[in-house]
This record gives C-alpha cells, structure tokens and sequence, in this order.
C-alpha cells in the first residue's frame, strides 16, 4: 500500500507477485493506474479527498476497486457514508491504534476501541 501512484512500482510487483494498491488523488491518476493493470487503488488523502470524490470517480469509472484511507473513522456513521460511496474497503491505522494508549499500555481501552470497531 502506497501513500502515491508510481508507474515502476507496477512491473516490481508484477515481478515478485506481491499487491500493490497504489494511493491516488486525482481522476487522472485513476485512469493511469486502471490502464497499467491496477486492481485496487487507495483514495488518499481521504480525510481531503472525501466519499464525494468516490462517487464522482465511479461516476465516470465504474469498475473501478477503491479504498481510502487518511480520513476513515471507525464511528457507524463514516464507515456508512465511505460504504455507500461505493468503495469495496476502508484502511485505518491512527484511528484504530491510538498512540496514546500504546504509549500508555492501556492494553484494555484500546482492545475495547478494535472491538467496537469491529461490531460496527
């Protein structure tokens, strides 16, 4: 997963057979990305970017597989409207681990925080 699209990294993950979900922020980098072979792209940053851009995006790009990250919250009401924007997964990190409670070793709160992640 990359925080950008960048071309070569393509034939490296073609040659190892690894995944790569290279970050896009414009239309234009969407098309360039489906028209190497990409299968999956990361919306970011999603927190600017938004469902919004999801739908415009799928609006002219149907087929298209996309998961933002950056801006993905694991509240009921974000997770809906990146859902029904039409992505096929969200990426989190900083909103599920917080940092505070890793520094803390507050093992319970913040096993409490990925379980309520979870059921939503």
């Amino acid at each position: 997963v990359s925080p950008a699209f960048i071309p070569p990294m393509r034939s490296v993950q073609t040659t190892n057979s690894t995944l790569w979900i290279p970050g896009c922020a414009t239309i234009s980098e969407l098309a360039q990305a489906q028209e190497i072979g990409v299968k999956m792209m990361k919306i970011f940053p999603g927190e600017l970017l938004g469902p919004q851009f999801v739908k415009a995006a799928l609006s002219v790009m149907p087929n298209l597989n996309l998961m933002p990250t950056g801006g993905v919250e694991p509240t009921e009401k974000n997770l809906a409207e990146w859902l029904n924007s039409g992505v096929i997964a969200v990426g989190m990190g900083s909103k599920l681990f917080d940092k505070q409670l890793i520094e803390n070793e507050n093992w319970n709160e913040l096993k409490s925080n990925l379980i309520t992640a979870k059921t939503l």
